[in-house]
């Protein structure tokens, strides 16, 4: 049987554990977001025959293709790796709900 202390300091860590999950949820939406921006930007760029312009600040310049093309692909890896590392944490954190949880019940339950 789990003492009320103890039932206490465990349902705030659950409820602390929901946060970094909700957290890490949001991360991993945001990222996807990125990622499908340059999906489309790289797109766009695959159809133009126009002059390229890169936001540099308040700033549009002119730009090469290839170079931009070049360094969408570079984000867009740079985001793949990111949307790797959340998944995982992702799954750590809902892992270490899963036993909280298991705890929580069982003690309750004795």
């Amino acid at each position: 049987m789990v003492s009320e202390q103890e039932a206490r300091t465990l349902t705030i860590q659950y409820q602390q554990l929901q946060q970094q999950l909700q957290a890490v949820m949001m991360q991993k939406e945001n990222t996807k977001m990125q990622e499908m921006e340059i999906d489309a930007a790289l797109k766009e760029l695959a159809k133009s025959k126009d002059d390229v312009y890169k936001s540099t600040g308040l700033l549009l310049i002119k730009a090469e293709p290839e170079k931009i093309k070049t360094e969408l692909g570079e984000r867009k890896n740079m985001l793949e790796v990111r949307l790797k590392s959340l998944e995982k944490q992702e799954d750590t954190v809902k892992k270490k709900i899963s036993e909280l949880y298991a705890k929580l019940t069982q003690g309750v339950a004795q």
